[in-house]
């Protein structure tokens, strides 16, 4: 995959990470997530979970398995955004650490990483459904969501308290999954101003 479009900022270039991708993906991936304390922006869970979000480790395990790719966009070279995408069986797939530079969020990236993971998984993949999960208590992300397709499954659960995805700081952390179906709507094209 190799796709061009156009940003506010200027275009922007679409592609699968390599290994040689990981410790980027990691830091922004941390920086949209985590961020600074007091720094809200659109995916930032500090107020909710501590620690990283992801490792070396588990994204170098993501970029390298069959199952598993990772949707890069670059601006001028660096990485703004990414969207993670597993294949979970024959019909459907999950996806996971949508993450765009809090200085680039706000021109639509998110919008347009999620189209493209969408038309990948239902053109490349030949998939049917996908699968997301969100922490309940963030409530903006899930209207996110709601207005793209996505509708609620499987109900409310705790937050992992494995640490994987860092450390719930409240004890009434909760997450829960959406899926859509990619049947019967065409998912258009990337335009970052849809």
């Amino acid at each position: 995959m190799n796709y061009q479009a156009m940003t506010a900022k200027g275009e922007v270039h679409l592609d699968i990470a390599g290994e040689t991708d990981i410790e980027e993906i990691v830091t922004l991936v941390n920086q949209a997530y985590r961020g600074k304390r007091g720094h809200k922006t659109w995916t930032t869970e500090n107020d909710l979970v501590e620690g990283t979000r992801t490792t070396s480790e588990e994204v170098r395990d993501l970029v390298t398995r069959s199952d598993s790719q990772i949707l890069l966009c670059r601006l001028a070279g660096p990485i703004v955004a990414t969207i993670h995408l597993e294949k979970t069986s024959e019909s459907k797939a999950y996806l996971g650490m949508l993450a765009v530079s809090p200085s680039m969020q706000g021109d639509g990236l998110g919008k347009m990483m999620l189209r493209e993971a969408e038309n990948y998984i239902r053109d490349i993949w030949q998939c049917t459904e996908v699968t997301i999960t969100v922490i309940s208590q963030r409530t903006e992300l899930i209207e996110f969501y709601h207005r793209r397709g996505y509708v609620p499954i499987a109900g409310i659960r705790p937050y992992p308290g494995d640490g994987k995805f860092g450390r719930p700081k409240l004890q009434s952390l909760t997450i829960e999954s959406f899926t859509k179906s990619l049947v019967t709507q065409p998912v258009g094209k990337a335009n970052c101003h849809q």
